[in-house]
């Protein structure tokens, strides 16, 4: 008998996922799966449901229905700060950096967060970390003065500093000028390769420069799920993007 081989167990999964924040589901029974190291855009027009399955895959809102597992692991009944200390980092699309705080404070608070899971703080981490984002520069400057690309720069170098082994990034292009836009995009070309990363936008020209694979959402469900290359050519891509 020939043994069979065994799929890698996924940095991410969701099983027939349903769920919304009103009485209608927003999220119409999900299926997706996300292995180790891989990139994923998840792309659709505004009020498909891209937040909503963020908020259920993060655990900011629970499912009505289906399975949301973490490298293998049912995460259904856990909250968000939970799900943190299983390696999940998450940015949401609305601000949340602490604006009384500088950059640098901001930041620092990650060193402390539970979501490390009790990893001790390599030399001058805080240091590399301002470098790499570009925000050593503004190190000292006030939260509250940021430009929206600079913010996201802070909240997503913040979401790494507790080293989580997957990233959801919901809609980090919006609201960013073209120079940000394409600076941001850089930057997450540059994310380590352990990061499993999910990533959603509206507008797929820039996300699509940082990912091997697209799943297109519409009213609710998976429209499409394949490779980066030839995306173009989907018609949602020509519906929704202008591809």
């Amino acid at each position: 008998m020939t043994a069979r081989t065994l799929r890698p167990r996924a940095a991410l999964e969701a099983r027939g996922l349903r769920g919304g924040w009103g009485r209608a589901d927003a999220v119409a029974g999900i299926d997706l799966r996300v292995a180790p190291g891989e990139r994923v855009a998840l792309v659709g027009p505004n009020g498909a449901g891209k937040t909503t399955l963020f908020d259920l895959l993060s655990g900011r809102l629970g499912a009505r229905a289906g399975q949301v597992l973490l490298g293998g692991i049912d995460v259904g009944h856990e909250a968000l700060h939970q799900r943190a200390r299983r390696g999940l980092g998450y940015v949401a699309q609305e601000p949340t950096v602490f604006r009384d705080l500088s950059v640098r404070q901001n930041l620092a608070l990650a060193l402390r967060a539970p979501a490390r899971r009790g990893l001790p703080s390599t030399p001058d981490e805080l240091g590399q970390a301002l470098e790499q984002w570009g925000l050593a520069p503004i190190a000292d400057r006030s939260a509250a003065v940021l430009s929206g690309g600079e913010r996201r720069r802070v909240e997503i170098a913040r979401a790494l500093l507790t080293r989580p082994s997957l990233l959801l990034l919901d809609e980090p292009f919006a609201g960013l000028d073209p120079a940000a836009r394409r600076h941001l995009a850089g930057a997450l070309e540059g994310l380590p390769a352990a990061v499993t990363l999910l990533v959603s936008d509206h507008a797929a020209v820039d996300v699509l420069e940082v990912v091997g694979r697209v799943l297109l959402i519409e009213a609710g469900v998976l429209a499409h799920d394949g490779p980066r290359r030839g995306f173009e050519a989907q018609p949602g891509a020509r519906r929704y993007f202008g591809a």
